[in-house]
């Protein structure tokens, strides 16, 4: 049985704060956060996804769209396209027929800011 509440269970793979780019003489206009993409192939069975935004109405729910691609360069083969939460943390499993993916964040475009944080699960 997994063991998600014990820290030592986690290896963070992704943790940054994006910035949407203002558009110069308009405070109001800015072109949107470009979706992350991390570069290394992953196989963790799990993620914990984190997608905060302190700006963050009370009605909103999306975070970001956590999109698996199939583990090879070219074409990219979208397998799933799951919702991570904003301002909670998600569990994720992968797509039980890969072994190996790569992983996609896609971020709302009303988001000015995002604080998103990738953990792989590492205990068996």
């Amino acid at each position: 049985m997994p063991d998600f509440a014990n820290e030592a269970n986690w290896l963070s793979i992704y943790d940054q704060v994006s910035v949407a780019q203002g558009v110069a003489g308009s405070p109001l206009v800015y072109v949107p956060i470009a979706p992350i993409t991390l570069p290394n192939s992953l196989d963790y069975a799990y993620l914990r996804v984190a997608a905060n935004y302190q700006d963050a109405k009370a009605r909103w729910r999306l975070g970001a769209w956590i999109e698996f691609y199939v583990d090879e360069p070219n074409p990219a083969v979208e397998v799933a396209r799951i919702l991570a939460p904003v301002n909670k943390a998600a569990i994720i499993p992968k797509p039980v027929f890969l072994t190996t993916y790569k992983v996609r964040a896609v971020i709302p475009y009303y988001f000015q800011e995002i604080s998103l944080q990738i953990d792989g699960y590492i205990a068996n």
